[in-house]
């Protein structure tokens, strides 16, 4: 009920014993996979950011990545819901565009507010119609290619989600400044390239290629984004985030979740087997709450 929580190389199964749909929470699962946690190993990655325990695992258990390329990019269309997850406001992000830009200001909200976590990919091959490896991450490995070494790559940076072009981007701070390059590859036409920061968009560049100095000082990260234009679907790269010195005032973005929280303890309230979870929901409210600006 509350999500979807991907465990990578856990050294043996997990005794789930779930009879209920919402309880045991995923949380407690979580827990016990970190428990044999060895330098990288077991890795947690959220599936998907929609999903409504998604606030509480980083307030409480925080991921190792964060699902943005996630299965509903399908090669040939678009499941644009939230499926089991909180719906969004389809006023504000109408069809496959504004689902796209909704999951990704999810994202962005998750960095604003200081979780330095890289973005993942994953296609559901089989569940979904998507070719192995549609939606996929880049890492640059400087040793020897092993499981472990493109991990511990990947948690250090830089990496690159895609299901379609290859994106590289550079940023380095001088002072006040930040020194960017970016370039972008496809096989279809690009519709735009486009810097941002603490969800801003500070440029939208006309050329595959570009080399510049923007301000950026009052921003806490900065990364590139690359849209194709691809009728049906949505096709894109995300780089991930090069955090900054600056300073981001995140309280918009805490209330947002103190918002969903209270959302979730109020259906919660409501069902027999939720109400057992409502202790950890309100918990994590509470960290989002500390973070709000007063």
């Amino acid at each position: 009920g509350g999500g979807a929580w991907m465990l990578h190389q856990i050294p043996e199964p997990l005794p789930l014993g779930v009879d209920g749909r919402w309880f045991p929470p995923g949380i407690q699962f979580v827990k016990q996979a970190r428990a044999w946690r060895q330098q990288i190993f077991p890795w947690f990655d959220l599936e998907k950011l929609i999903w409504w325990e998604v606030p509480v695992l980083m307030a409480l258990e925080p991921a190792d990545s964060l699902g943005l390329l996630h299965n509903h990019y399908n090669q040939y269309g678009m499941l644009e819901n939230e499926a089991w997850g909180r719906p969004r406001d389809t006023t504000r992000f109408p069809g496959k565009e504004g689902f796209s830009a909704y999951t990704t200001g999810l994202l962005y909200r998750y960095w604003n507010l200081g979780f330095k976590l890289p973005p993942s990919a994953g296609s559901a091959t089989g569940v979904l119609p998507n070719p192995a490896g549609y939606n996929r991450i880049y890492v640059p490995l400087r040793k020897p290619f092993t499981v472990e070494n493109w991990y511990a790559a990947y948690r250090e940076g830089p990496s690159f989600v895609t299901n379609g072009p290859v994106l590289f981007f550079e940023a380095r701070p001088k002072g006040k400044q930040v020194a960017v390059k970016v370039e972008a590859l496809a096989r279809e036409p690009i519709d735009r390239i486009e810097i941002v920061a603490n969800g801003e968009v500070l440029r939208t560049l006309a050329s595959r290629q570009a080399q510049f100095t923007i301000e950026a000082e009052n921003h806490s990260w900065i990364a590139a984004r690359c849209y194709l234009k691809t009728p049906g679907t949505v096709r894109m790269a995300h780089s991930s985030a090069v955090f900054l010195a600056g300073q981001w005032d995140a309280s918009a973005d805490a209330r947002y979740f103190v918002e969903w929280l209270d959302a979730l303890i109020r259906d919660s309230e409501a069902d027999a087997e939720r109400r057992q979870l409502l202790g950890l929901y309100r918990q994590a409210r509470e960290f989002y709450a500390a973070r709000i600006r007063k």
